[in-house]
């Protein structure tokens, strides 16, 4: 749980260091960030070699649905 302070207002605030992150959720913040910037051509390379199976399906769908959007 995030508890606000004046340098972290918000989760999206957050500090962020090298150790504090897993592998999977590195990869996944890569990917939200290639999605929000919006870009046309995202190349994903193994992009979820490291999460679940669940949470790789999910990822699969959503990058689906935004291909066909797009």
């Amino acid at each position: 749980m995030h508890t606000p302070t004046e340098e972290e207002p918000t989760p999206l605030d957050r500090i962020i260091s090298q150790d504090s992150l897993s592998a999977g959720e590195k990869q996944l913040l890569a990917l939200a960030r290639a999605i929000l910037r919006r870009t046309n051509i995202i190349i994903m390379d193994e992009a979820t070699s490291q999460v679940d199976s669940n949470l790789d399906d999910k990822v699969l769908s959503f990058r689906s649905q935004f291909a066909t959007e797009n």
